[in-house]
């Protein structure tokens, strides 16, 4: 099976692992047969884990605990059906937060495309569009609807992690930690683009025009909580700038045809997603084309945004700053999968590694390519801990961050 991959070490190690592994999944198997209650298998894992470490020659194994954890995970899930096979003729709902044709559903879909294969039982995963509210629909759906059984798996806006934390949106009906974290296929990084037909050309060009009184629009899909209103948001709070933000538009799909409607002048969302389902526009000419003047971190490796000078620049103020960065910290990953509060853990788990097995896909990685996806893959565990940081808010920078949810929160 996919997620049964063992690394190599010595016999001598070898010998009482698997006898203490298969001692403890029998009398796992025996308890499940004869007890009325489902057996709690993360119990039998960890027990399994815990013996065999004390069996083993760790001084000379060279394995680590992470690897025997690993390793006893698979053979448990291995050898009970009744979970391996849980998902075996069953059909998985990835419910995507905005439009189809944006970069959530761009990326959402190549790996829909490619996970199932990955997943003991190679269960049909299907996409479907949820949108509304910045996706914060999509995500109280998951939260308080989705039946926690593994079958149903929500990908939308992780900002909206931090308008929780400031207390901004009585919409928001979820806690974020919650959420059993699957993985995200990459971090991000935004970059703000102007249209040729408004004559800028630099991101000089913007912050000037907009402090001499010239009224420019930024797309966005909801007030606050996502890039395309952050960002002139906090460049509004912290550089003077006078920007506009125009809101209501169900993802990035939309905001592309604004931006060739005339519309909206600017759009400032991530370059994983802007590079891809806005080339039509950035190979443009003239009025019709998309300039990306600014990001918010350095892409050296990205020829075309190289260059560009970083958004935050413009703040000078140390305060200010700390503060851009918090912000900022949030695109360490992005469009990551989870599940339904609730969900067994032994199926977070079975997604966790066809997660991470489809980002080394090599169908997948040649998909991928051919889009031109950024993929730089976060882990279940690596996700966890940034949700942690960001809901962990001290109550002082809470405080200081109301204006990005339009001084609604409450610290």
């Amino acid at each position: 099976m996919a997620y049964l991959r063992f690394k190599k070490f010595k016999a001598i190690w070898l010998v009482p692992v698997l006898l203490i592994l298969a001692l403890v999944i029998s009398c796992g198997a025996a308890a499940e047969k004869a007890a009325p209650a489902p057996v709690d298998t993360e119990a039998i894992i960890q027990t399994a884990v815990q013996q065999a470490l004390a069996a083993a020659p760790a001084a000379s194994s060279g394995v680590t605990s992470e690897e025997v954890q690993q390793i006893v995970e698979a053979a448990v899930l291995a050898a009970r059906p009744g979970e391996a096979d849980f998902y075996e003729g069953k059909t998985i709902r990835l419910l995507v937060g905005f439009s189809a044709g944006g970069g959530y559903d761009t990326y959402g879909r190549a790996i829909a495309r490619h996970i199932g294969k990955h997943i003991p039982g190679i269960p049909t995963v299907i996409v479907e569009n949820m949108t509304g509210a910045g996706s914060v629909i999509a995500a109280n759906y998951i939260y308080n609807q989705a039946k926690p059984d593994g079958l149903t798996l929500g990908l939308w806006n992780s900002n909206n992690l931090l308008i929780q934390a400031l207390r901004g949106n009585p919409g928001i009906q979820f806690s974020g930690e919650r959420y059993g974290w699957i993985g995200a296929p990459s971090d991000g990084n935004p970059v703000c683009g102007v249209m040729g037909f408004t004559g800028l050309k630099t991101w000089d060009d913007l912050v000037n025009a907009s402090k001499e009184g010239r009224e420019l629009k930024f797309g966005a899909t909801a007030a606050f909580g996502a890039s395309l209103s952050d960002v002139p948001l906090l460049i509004n709070k912290f550089g003077g700038t006078n920007f506009k933000i125009v809101s209501g538009y169900r993802g990035t799909s939309k905001i592309r045809l604004a931006l060739e409607e005339k519309e909206v002048d600017v759009a400032c969302w991530g370059w994983e997603s802007m590079g891809i389902t806005a080339r039509h526009l950035l190979d443009a000419e003239g009025d019709g084309k998309l300039i990306p003047v600014a990001m918010v971190f350095p892409a050296p490796g990205i020829e075309e945004i190289a260059d560009l000078p970083l958004m935050g620049d413009v703040i000078t103020d140390e305060k200010d700053r700390a503060l851009w960065d918090t912000w900022a910290g949030g695109y360490k990953f992005q469009r990551p999968w989870k599940t339904p509060p609730g969900t067994p853990e032994v199926r977070i788990e079975i997604l966790r590694q066809a997660f991470a097995a489809t980002m080394k896909d090599p169908g997948f990685l040649s998909d991928a390519k051919k889009a031109g996806l950024c993929l730089n893959p976060v882990s279940g565990d690596e996700v966890v801990a940034y949700v942690a940081g960001t809901l962990q808010m001290s109550q002082s920078t809470c405080k200081a961050m109301q204006f990005m949810v339009l001084d609604r929160g409450e610290c």
